[in-house]
């Protein structure tokens, strides 16, 4: 089984955690854990220190809170996992990466501009950069990684790295499993399908007068042409300040409700996936089949039991 290692504030081996439930979920806009032991345990663990999975050191967080319970006898740490911790940081500038450049230095030159490099060092591949790519500035530290990566096809990795007590940053190309299906017989799946999401947004502007976006069977969106109506017509109204944003304002809203209406969750505890891959998964009964990237990994732990959940996307 599994042991889950926890670390002092110098983020030093202190032992395996014992009697305990964790629940760590990477992808979502927090990227949190919740980790609960008895009352009795507290004192073992420290904010600031870390809890880590010995062989599959991705799973892991550094602690930041604690919720004792004297009703139950427990008590709750909470903190963020190693995305989380890097995505609590934010470009200030603008910053170039040329072509060619070693993607591990490349990596290492976006954690020292967010002076992270005591926390977090590039996972040394041997790629290199195949484009010229800048950084925006006021981005979001994980996000303008993710991003930067998917241009050349790939996806940042965490990995905490006892020996040198750093979170290593890698990148690794995006895989595509969906050709591998995964159906109910094999795995557990949760596949939520709405047939009607919104398909008729009106943006009210400050001065009253409305402008109109539809959705087309086929996809498409249209500011003039209508072609769901009648009871099959899902109406949300948006106020506009400015007239200039309205057809974007308008097409997110109908973008959010596609993307949120056709989802699945697989449970499967030997799928070596990652987020940002692809996976295909089908209920047998309905044969309702969804392919799409993993936009969320959730690993739920205890002395003895282990699983993960991945949740994808439209």
């Amino acid at each position: 089984m599994e042991n889950l290692i926890y670390t002092d504030e110098n983020l030093n081996d202190k032992g395996c955690a014992t009697a305990f439930s964790l629940e760590l979920e990477n992808g979502k806009v927090d990227n949190l854990f919740t980790f609960q032991v008895a009352l009795t345990d507290f004192k073992k663990y420290m904010p600031g220190g870390y809890l880590y999975c010995e062989n599959a050191p991705q799973y892991g967080g550094a602690i930041s809170a604690y919720i004792p319970n004297t009703a139950t006898k427990t008590v709750t740490f909470e903190g963020r996992t190693w995305r989380g911790m890097f995505a609590r940081k934010y470009f200030l500038r603008n910053i170039t990466l040329t072509k060619g450049t070693a993607l591990d230095s490349a990596i290492n030159t976006l954690i020292s501009e967010l002076n992270f490099s005591d926390k977090f060092a590039a996972a040394s591949n041997g790629e290199t950069i195949p484009a010229s790519y800048t950084v925006p500035a006021y981005g979001n530290a994980l996000t303008e990684l993710e991003t930067m990566l998917s241009t050349f096809n790939c996806r940042p990795s965490f990995t905490f790295d006892p020996s040198s007590k750093k979170i290593k940053i890698g990148s690794q190309g995006i895989q595509d499993y969906s050709e591998d299906e995964f159906d109910s017989d094999k795995i557990n799946l949760e596949i939520y399908v709405n047939t009607m999401p919104i398909n008729h947004v009106v943006g009210v502007l400050e001065n009253g007068s409305q402008c109109h976006r539809y959705l087309l069977y086929d996809g498409t969106q249209s500011e003039t042409k209508q072609e769901i109506k009648g009871s099959d017509e899902v109406i949300s109204v948006i106020d506009i300040s400015d007239s200039a944003d309205a057809s974007e304002a308008m097409k997110a809203v109908i973008d959010e409700s596609l993307a949120a209406s056709k989802t699945c969750t697989i449970t499967v505890n030997s799928l070596n996936a990652d987020i940002g891959d692809i996976v295909g998964g089908r209920e047998n009964e309905t044969g309702v089949f969804v392919k799409s990237k993993i936009i969320s990994k959730i690993l739920k732990m205890t002395e003895f039991t282990s699983i993960v959940n991945f949740e994808t996307g439209a």
